[in-house]
């Protein structure tokens, strides 16, 4: 019977660069434990594959609700409302810069008219994600969204940069707004593909059948330094798996579950 733990302390992990090979060889002395599967998984391949997607897909939507008004309309508009803790600066007619956020682009178009595609572009790597047991960011990402209709949106990811410098193939990101409750937009994500290291290591993702379920929070406050604390998203349901291996031979995996905020782990080193 696998062994499911939940860490209950709140952390925050600071942005780092971890190959799959530092992982299984760390210098003659073995990386592979728990706490470093955990941390690639999650932090690393989650963040920028999964979690990163939805983050961008939220802030077009946001912009969207700016971009699409009459000048006049604009001039008079609470951008506050949309971005808590973020100026809001022209680029051109269609594209705004978010201080300190990111840079969206739309290309004339409605974010949501099917195949309308837009850029958006991270400037910051603190974008907060809230789960027990950690609060930590995601990376600088640079993603290329096509509307495919009913709301959701693929990530081209030939035209997308995920961050961390990751080597992402055959990648498969498709995420969908599902609406409100009450004052957190919810969204969910499904995604798979293939992060590819060197000496052969590589670690392939994939959500469940379900995706991971995300609420998009403008009036989370903690206790970090983070600039956009106002600006989070909690992973709430679903999951996803990572397994890593070398030269296709399976070296460990990790498995993440969701569950009202909280994050539950089963590695290869469960009993």
């Amino acid at each position: 019977m696998v062994n499911r733990k939940l860490y209950n302390a709140l952390a925050f992990l600071s942005i780092y660069v971890m190959a799959v090979s530092c992982l299984v060889d760390g210098g003659g002395k073995s990386a592979r434990n728990e706490y470093n599967i955990i941390q690639y998984s999650d932090n690393i391949v989650g963040a920028s594959c999964i979690f990163q997607p939805v983050a961008a897909v939220a802030v077009a939507r946001d912009a969207d609700v700016y971009l699409s008004l009459p000048e006049e309309e604009r001039k008079e508009f609470d951008v506050a409302s949309l971005f808590p803790e973020g100026g809001l600066l022209h680029i051109d007619d269609n594209s705004v810069r978010i201080s300190g956020l990111a840079a969206v682009y739309s290309y004339g178009t409605r974010f949501d008219e099917p195949g309308s595609v837009w850029k958006v572009k991270m400037e910051s790597p603190y974008w907060p994600y809230l789960n027990a047991p950690y609060y930590y960011s995601g990376s600088y990402g640079d993603f290329s969204l096509r509307c495919i209709g009913g709301n959701c949106w693929e990530i081209d990811a030939e035209n997308s940069d995920f961050g961390y410098g990751l080597n992402v193939s055959d990648a498969s990101v498709i995420v969908k707004y599902a609406g409100m409750e009450g004052e957190k937009a919810v969204y969910n994500v499904v995604s798979s593909g293939t992060v590819a290291e060197d000496g052969g290591y590589q670690a392939e993702f994939r959500t469940g059948d379900d995706g991971v379920t995300m609420h998009h929070d403008k009036d989370a406050v903690s206790g970090g330094n983070l600039m956009y604390d106002t600006y989070s998203f909690r992973q709430y349901g679903g999951g996803f798996e990572v397994v890593l291996s070398q030269d296709n031979e399976m070296l460990d995996f990790c498995t993440v579950t969701y569950s009202q905020g909280n994050a539950y782990y089963s590695t290869s080193f469960d009993d």
